[in-house]
């Protein structure tokens, strides 16, 4: 369980507080979705907050977080790929989970879509030569080593299917050695963090939080604090000065109301 202030071993730490930072791209196709960056929920592993993914009523759609600065990377490089999730909503089988775009021949185009799903991580619901990370549980937070895990093909390349057929990220490069993570030719990022393309009446809202990812040519784990955004404080108000009024000499003051007062000249003496 987080405690909100925990030591980490990671090389940078990168606060995320809006779409747009730090290369995480908000893409929401669902029509009553949202992308939120809040406050918890409960104790986020890292700071204060978290970014939520909710898809509304339309559980066929998505709400994603999409990462676009790991265009290009072989797949074989990743070293390190973890991160939380908090699932509040959901058919109590999906919780935020990640998709890699994958390019198989060089060309820089998507040709499949590896899948990492916290429900197929015990030996009972995925693959029981793999780690044991715990079922998913509501209103939790939730450490999962994508890395280490099982993994979907979209194209069930190397026998990849869900369930109890997902495999290590090694089984599949036996099968594809040169697959690369890509960008969209839209620029969509090819890192995705999402909720949704379930059922039509499916309702999806989970939360993310301490994203971390490292590759052997960078060398260093980045993670990804994501943070509610901080408003602005107020510009600050000017202070009005007001000035006495001037008399008809300089030694003349005012009052606030009324008449001004004159100066005293004192008895007139005569020779």
């Amino acid at each position: 369980m987080p405690n909100g202030s925990e030591t980490r071993r990671d090389d940078v730490l990168v606060t995320v507080d809006q779409s747009g930072e730090a290369g995480w791209q908000a893409s929401v196709t669902s029509p009553g979705g949202s992308v939120t960056f809040q406050a918890g929920p409960g104790v986020s592993p890292i700071g204060n907050g978290s970014v939520c993914l909710f898809t509304g009523n339309s559980g066929d759609l998505s709400a994603e977080m999409r990462l676009t600065t790991f265009d290009g990377p072989l797949l074989r490089d990743l070293t390190d790929l973890r991160y939380w999730t908090y699932g509040e909503v959901n058919n109590g089988q999906q919780w935020p989970y990640i998709i890699l775009q994958i390019d198989l021949d060089g060309d820089g185009e998507v040709d499949d879509l590896l899948f990492f799903e916290p429900a197929y991580q015990t030996p009972a619901s995925g693959n029981p030569n793999l780690p044991d990370q715990g079922p998913p549980v509501r209103n939790t937070w939730q450490g999962w080593n994508a890395l280490v895990g099982g993994w979907w093909s979209l194209n069930g390349i190397g026998g990849l299917q869900p369930g109890t057929d997902v495999g290590p990220l090694s089984q599949y490069l036996q099968n594809a050695p040169g697959a690369r993570i890509v960008n969209s030719d839209d620029g969509g990022g090819g890192i995705r963090v999402v909720q949704g393309f379930g059922s039509p009446t499916d309702v999806f809202r989970g939360c993310v939080d301490a994203f971390s990812i490292q590759t052997r040519t960078a060398g260093i784990t980045t993670t990804f604090n994501f943070e509610p955004q901080v408003a602005p404080p107020p510009p600050a108000r000017r202070r009005r000065v007001i000035r006495p009024r001037r008399g008809l000499f300089s030694s003349e003051g005012t009052c606030s109301r009324g008449r001004i007062s004159r100066p005293f000249r004192g008895p007139v003496q005569r020779g």
